[in-house]
C-alpha cells in the first residue's frame, strides 16, 4: 500500500511512479483529510509514505494522520521525502512514531524535486523543472528496487544538530509564518473554484464567486500554483515567480 500526501503534484508524481512499478495499491491522504476520514489498513503487506518536507521535517497534518490511522502491529513502513533541497530532521520524526505505532521502521529517503513554496523561495521556469524530475527518476528507481526486495533505504541519519534546530523553529514557524491571511485574489479569477477543490483541508471557500481563506492553512501551495488564471497571490511575495505544477506520471 502507498500513501502519499501532495500540493503541487510532487509526491504524487513519486507516490505514482512506485504504484506503477511496484503494482500497488494507491491512496490519497488528501481525499483522506478533506473527508475528516482516517483509515483503518489491515493488509500485512509493507507500507510506503511518501510527503513533502515541511520545515525539515513531515509536514505536521501527515504525521497526525498516521497518527490516528489505524494499521496492524509490526508493519514494514517506508517513507518517501520530496523536497527542493534536503529533508532535514524527518528521519528522526518518522522514527518516533514508528515506535508509538509498533511499525518496522524501513528507512527514509529523499527525492530532490522541484521548487513549489513560491511564497519563500525562488521557483523554475518549465524546462528547468523538467530537468530536475529527470535527475530525480534514478533515485525513485533504486527506491522501487528495494522495496520490491523489502531491503531497507536509508540516507546518513540526521545530525544532532539538525534535530535540534528542527525542534526549536518547526513549532513557531507553523505559529507564526504558516497562515492564509496573506492570499488574495485578482480580478483574472474565473470563479473556476479549482482553489477549493484542491485545497486538503478545506480551508477555501468561494463566496459570491471569489475564493476566500480560513485560518486552517498548512502551505501546501496547492491553490496558488494550481491556479489556471494565476489569480493568486500571496501579497507581494509571489508576484512574478513562475508557477509549478508537477506533471503526471505516465
Amino acid at each position: 500500500m502507498i500513501l502519499y500526501f501532495s500540493g503541487t503534484g510532487n509526491s504524487q508524481y513519486v507516490a505514482t511512479y512506485l504504484q506503477k512499478k511496484l503494482k500497488d495499491n494507491l491512496l490519497s491522504i488528501n481525499d483522506f483529510l478533506k473527508q475528516k476520514a482516517y483509515i483503518n489498513l489491515t493488509t500485512n503487506d509493507p507500507l510506503v509514505i511518501v510527503c513533502p518536507v515541511y520545515v525539515s521535517a513531515p509536514p505536521l497534518i501527515v504525521m497526525d494522520f498516521i497518527k490516528k490511522s489505524k494499521f496492524k502491529d509490526h508493519l514494514k513502513v517506508y517513507f518517501v521525502m520530496t523536497c527542493a533541497g534536503g529533508m532535514g530532521a524527518s528521519p528522526y520524526y518518522w522514527k518516533k512514531i514508528c515506535q508509538e505505532k509498533r511499525f518496522q521502521y524501513m528507512g527514509c529517503e529523499q527525492v530532490i524535486m522541484p521548487q513549489n513554496y513560491l511564497i519563500y523561495f525562488k521557483t523554475k521556469e518549465k524546462e528547468e523543472n523538467k530537468k530536475i524530475i529527470n535527475a530525480a527518476l534514478p533515485t525513485i528507481e533504486k527506491i522501487t528496487l528495494a522495496i520490491q526486495q523489502e531491503l531497507p533505504i536509508a540516507l546518513e541519519p540526521p545530525g544532532s544538530l539538525d534535530v535540534l534546530s528542527t525542534k526549536a523553529v518547526i513549532k513557531p514557524y507553523y505559529k507564526y509564518f504558516i497562515k492564509a491571511d496573506g492570499f488574495e485574489v485578482s480580478d483574472a479569477c474565473i470563479s473556476c473554484g479549482k482553489c477549493e477543490k484542491v485545497c486538503p483541508l478545506n480551508n477555501i471557500r468561494l463566496i459570491h464567486g471569489l475564493p476566500e481563506w480560513s485560518n486552517n492553512c498548512t502551505h501546501c501551495m496547492a491553490c496558488i500554483n494550481r491556479c489556471p488564471k494565476q489569480a493568486i497571490e500571496y501579497g507581494e511575495k509571489t508576484k512574478g515567480k513562475p508557477r509549478y505544477e508537477a506533471p503526471k506520471f505516465k
